[in-house]
């Protein structure tokens, strides 16, 4: 055995790429915990995940639960999993400096907004004025 290339358990340094796998080749999650306060006792977990031919993801989650899920189609999904979105929030939201929306259709109405083929219940202008397509 190399023992040198191993890392002691008070610390060490690394270089270069680290890979973690099992012996098999799949892959492992990396678990984070600190526990030297009182009041610290969540345990963090990196897991990557295969889901199928042409999904695979990357999963943070706290004490068992998803927080976070990236998948390798660019898409970033909070407290769910299974983005439909670039960014998909399973809650609530909140923009301290401001929200930027650009590429919104330009349509006099709801009728207008669905010829041009905006959704039901996405957001469309009417010149300066934000509209959401109810019909």
């Amino acid at each position: 055995t190399d023992t040198e290339s191993r890392l002691s358990q008070a610390g060490g340094q690394l270089t270069g790429n680290l890979t973690l796998r099992k012996s098999d080749g799949s892959a492992v999650a990396l678990i984070l915990s600190r526990q030297d306060h009182a009041d610290m006792s969540c345990v963090w977990k990196i897991q990557p995940s295969y889901v199928s031919a042409t999904k695979e993801v990357l999963t943070v989650l706290a004490n068992g639960q998803v927080v976070a899920h990236f998948d390798e189609r660019q898409r970033f999904a909070i407290n769910m999993t299974d983005p439909d979105h670039t960014l998909d929030v399973g809650g609530d939201g909140k923009f301290s400096t401001g929200l930027h929306v650009g590429g919104l259709t330009d349509a006099a109405n709801d009728t207008a907004a669905a010829a041009a083929g905006v959704a039901v219940n996405q957001l469309y202008r009417n010149g300066s004025v934000v509209m959401i397509r109810v019909s």
